[in-house]
């Protein structure tokens, strides 16, 4: 039950977390504490952002209904990634951000420059993204004392050096080829609030998807607000992450964080879709609050189908498509969605653009054997490429308003 005054608690000072399932509303009353801010407040700008552009288009729809286009003026809708940009840019001078294949060639050079390597590429990789850009390491002594929170690899010493000293060498090539990283723009771009270059320009800032949102770019939007961190509110759902990693905000706001949990469905929201939530029962998986999500299993879990072969399963998926013409079909991934078009002739999205296509009825084909232990909850302890796909079938099935199936075949 929500069990709480929205408007009371809206107007406690942040850092404020709206954490829910798919389909209980949170959106909407992230949309309705911008209101009242904006009526509490007669004067000042709110940025309203979310992490992915069909996140913001589906925010900037709600907006649109919900308030007089007095108060809309008043609001600056963006993505963050190019609203960091344009504060940084005076910043940069010559620096170019570096792209996907810039940073590949890098690290490759790194390894190559470094003396000595006792792991592969990846893990130095993540190392620097959830260790040093988190916590904005920039010498060896205070690398060897971080605790490197989340990371599950132990290092001695020695090898912390070692680690260290390839981390090294994949900075200084960036810097030899005029590269930044985003980690570091979105640090410039903090310190220009930070140090008083400029005095922030908005009284309150308002995230969606913060599931998706890496240290740095939290931070970043709290020193965006006049008064830092009290004037932020996110709102996120573990289970939907696609692209970033397990951050904990009890430790990027050193607990100065409030959380309100959304159980069931809000006024206006489906309450007789199925249960996909139910796929995380007994799977340990991040709350985003330094603990694990607690879902109680339950017998109407619903359960995938699967068919025999390949044939038997376009056979059945052909008849639904035929039975329900309007319902929005997805797969795990672009080739996946070409290859079941061709199939349906008709359209079919990968599952990681689901946002925003939401639908009545909705339909995800193509699962593959194992998916089936990742959603029935055999898999206990799922490693990270499992997670990201079970994320992946929980958004596309999260969806459906009434009703959604999930289709695959068992060999």
């Amino acid at each position: 039950m929500n069990a709480f005054n929205d408007r009371a608690d809206s107007l406690l000072p942040g850092p404020a977390l709206i954490r829910a399932a798919a389909g209980t509303g949170k959106t909407t009353l992230l949309v309705e504490r911008v209101r009242d801010a904006l009526e509490a407040g007669p004067n000042g700008r709110f940025l309203v952002t979310s992490f992915s552009p069909r996140g913001l288009s589906e925010l900037r729809g709600l907006l649109a209904s919900a308030l007089s286009p007095e108060a809309l003026e008043r609001i600056t809708i963006q993505n963050l990634h190019p609203f960091a940009r344009e504060i940084v840019a005076p910043r940069l001078g010559k620096a170019v951000l570096a792209k996907g294949p810039d940073v590949r060639a890098a690290w490759e050079e790194a390894l190559h420059l470094a003396p000595e390597t006792s792991f592969p590429l990846s893990f130095y990789r993540e190392e620097w993204e959830r260790v040093v850009q988190v916590e904005e390491i920039v010498s060896r002594n205070a690398y060897v004392k971080s605790r490197r929170p989340g990371r599950t690899q132990r290092l001695d010493r020695f090898q912390q050096l070692e680690v260290w000293e390839v981390l090294m060498k994949y900075r200084d090539v960036l810097a030899a080829k005029g590269l930044t990283e985003w980690g570091d723009l979105l640090r410039e771009a903090r310190l220009v609030f930070e140090e008083g270059h400029e005095a922030p320009p908005f009284a309150g800032v308002f995230a969606d998807e913060a599931q998706e949102y890496r240290p740095g770019e939290l931070r970043l939007l709290a020193a965006l607000c006049v008064e830092g961190e009290k004037g932020l509110t996110l709102a996120a759902d573990p289970r939907q992450r696609l692209w970033g990693f397990p951050v904990d905000l009890t430790q990027v706001f050193d607990g100065r964080i409030r959380c309100t949990d959304l159980e069931a469905p809000r006024k206006g929201s489906s309450s007789s879709a199925p249960r996909w939530d139910l796929m995380f029962a007994n799977i340990a998986w991040d709350d985003l609050m330094g603990g694990s999500l607690e879902v109680a299993d339950s017998p109407s879990r619903p359960v995938p189908e699967f068919f025999e072969d390949e044939a038997a399963e376009e056979e059945a998926v052909r008849r639904m498509a035929v039975e329900d013409a309007d319902a929005v079909f997805f797969a795990m991934d672009g080739a996946e969605a070409k290859r079941w078009a061709s199939v349906l002739e008709r359209d079919v999205h990968p599952a990681a653009t689901a946002r925003g296509r939401e639908a009545d009825h909705v339909c995800l084909v193509g699962l593959r054997p194992e998916d089936r232990a990742l959603m029935t909850g055999e898999i206990r302890e799922p490693d990270e490429a499992e997670k990201h796909r079970l994320a992946k079938i929980y958004l596309a099935l999260s969806r459906g308003r009434s009703t959604s199936r999930a289709v695959g075949r068992s060999a």
